[in-house]
Formats: C-alpha cells, sequence, structure tokens
C-alpha cells in the first residue's frame, strides 16, 4: 500500500524507531529514570544525615554532660583572657555579666585585700555546687592590671568565684612566711562564700606568691578541704634560687649558662634580707 494509492495518508514511524527523510537519519530515544535508583539516593541521603545528627549530639553531649568536655568548653572560652588584656566581645556576648567586690580582711600578719569576681547569675539550685578560686598574683600592688581582672572576670563567667588577695607586705615588694595566715583566712572567707561548696575551693599562686600557696595548703586548718593547687613561675627553692641569682647562672645538667634576672627578684630578695642584717 502506498501513498498513491491513498493521497491523504501520511507515514507514521514507532517510537524509538529511526526515521528517515530523503537522505537524514534521526534517530530520539525517550529516556525514562528508574524509581529503584531514586529510592537509593534518598537512602543514601537517609543515612547520611542521620548520622550527621548522631555526631552533633555526641558532641553536645560529649562537651556539655561528660566532665573532660566540660572543662574543655571552660578552657576555650578562658584562653582568650591567658593572652589578652580584653576578650572580644563575640566571646562575652553569651556569658553571664561579672559583680565585683572588694573587701578587706584581718589576719595574724595584718589586713588582707580581696578582690572577689563571681557571676551575677542566681546560684545553682544545688547547694555549694559553685567552685571556688583564691589566687595571689605575687608581689606588687596588681589589683589594677588589667590583665588579673580580664583573667579574673573570664573565670567568674565561666561560673567560678575568684577572690584575688593581696598583704601590705606583698604590696611593698617583700615576702613573708607570716602571710600565709592571710591565704588560709582567704580561703575560709571563699569557702563559706554563699553558692560555693567548702570542698571545691582551691589556691592558685603566681611567680613569688607560690611559697605562700604552699605554706597555706598545708596548713592544718584547710589542708583537708584545699580542692587544688597550682603553681606559675615560681622557684624551685630558696637555695638554687640564691645561688642562680648570685651567680648570675643556672646549672642546666650539669653546666652553668649565663642568666640576668629582672629586677623585680633582685629588690623582693633585697627587702626580705636587709632587715635580717646588722644595723
Amino acid at each position: 500500500m502506498s501513498q498513491e494509492e491513498f493521497p491523504g495518508a501520511q507515514s507514521i514511524a514507532p517510537e524509538n524507531q529511526p526515521t528517515t527523510d530523503g537522505e537524514s537519519l534521526s534517530f530520539s530515544p525517550k529516556i525514562a529514570s528508574s524509581p529503584v535508583a531514586s529510592r537509593h539516593k534518598l537512602k543514601r541521603r537517609n543515612y547520611f544525615a542521620r548520622a550527621a545528627l548522631m555526631l552533633i549530639f555526641g558532641f553536645g553531649f560529649f562537651f556539655s554532660v561528660i566532665p573532660v568536655g566540660r572543662a574543655a568548653t571552660r578552657a576555650l572560652f578562658i584562653l582568650p583572657a591567658l593572652v589578652l588584656a580584653s576578650q572580644p566581645g563575640l566571646v562575652t556576648a553569651g556569658e553571664d555579666s561579672v559583680q565585683h567586690i572588694r573587701k578587706t580582711i584581718p589576719s595574724n600578719s595584718g589586713p588582707v585585700y580581696l578582690d572577689v569576681y563571681e557571676p551575677t547569675s542566681p546560684s545553682p539550685p544545688i547547694p555549694g555546687s559553685r567552685e571556688g578560686l583564691v589566687f595571689i598574683p605575687g608581689v606588687g600592688d596588681n589589683r589594677a592590671d588589667p590583665q588579673l581582672i580580664n583573667f579574673s572576670q573570664a573565670l567568674a563567667r565561666a561560673g567560678l568565684v575568684v577572690m584575688d588577695i593581696t598583704t601590705p607586705t606583698l604590696i611593698n615588694y617583700a615576702l613573708s612566711s607570716d602571710d600565709s595566715d592571710a591565704v588560709v583566712q582567704a580561703f575560709k572567707a571563699l569557702s563559706h562564700w554563699p553558692g560555693v561548696g567548702a570542698n571545691r575551693v582551691g589556691i592558685i599562686g603566681l611567680s613569688a606568691s607560690n611559697a605562700l600557696a604552699c605554706f597555706a595548703a598545708a596548713d592544718p586548718r584547710i589542708r583537708d578541704s584545699v580542692a587544688f593547687i597550682t603553681l606559675f613561675g615560681g622557684y624551685f627553692n630558696a637555695r638554687t634560687l640564691l645561688q642562680a641569682i648570685g651567680r648570675r647562672a643556672l646549672d642546666v645538667d650539669g653546666h652553668l649558662q649565663s642568666w640576668q634576672p629582672q629586677y623585680v627578684p633582685i629588690q623582693v630578695l633585697s627587702n626580705i634580707i636587709a632587715p635580717l642584717l646588722p644595723p
């Protein structure tokens, strides 16, 4: 049968079959997506989403509930205070404000000057759940030092009650074993601070005040209550200190290495020894 027999008829080629038009040849396949492949892709996406949610939940649980994770989170927020004179606004934006209180308490060696930094948020519902920190920043009057204030505020924003202490002897660039009672009195005052646990108070000594921190921590009145003691930048013992300053050299593995002390240790040593010399 041909078009000549049926003039009005047209030739129709089946779908997906080649069609011929004169000298040209074209092929137009019809592509259909597979429902099975789509289901596999959707399943893979669901698996990835569930794994991501489980990972996020695991990190959140570790850094908010597990003690090691909570300590790491605290350290992350406190770290800028160790290297900067003031913390960036981004770090302090979501944290509680800090209250600063100044007090003076008595001790056997004289007055003890306290600068207390504590969170302004209400105390936790569990009594004594807050931690306390007695911080002895060394010799000299460091109460207005921006680095010390920033560090104390950072610890307070992390939930601790920080008590910076000094005495007239320390302010005058000298040391006295009698000032260990000043540290003991400060420790006892912080142990009874509202919201602070009696067995959750530690001591940090910086530089020359390390000796006072050790003497106080060994005092029978508080030694069983000291949660921890941390020392930064102090001397190992008085004998090696005097040797190093006198020789202007350090003994390193049996070899002397030239060393020049700063003026502050020399001044403190002079103020300690001068009263012991005969007139």
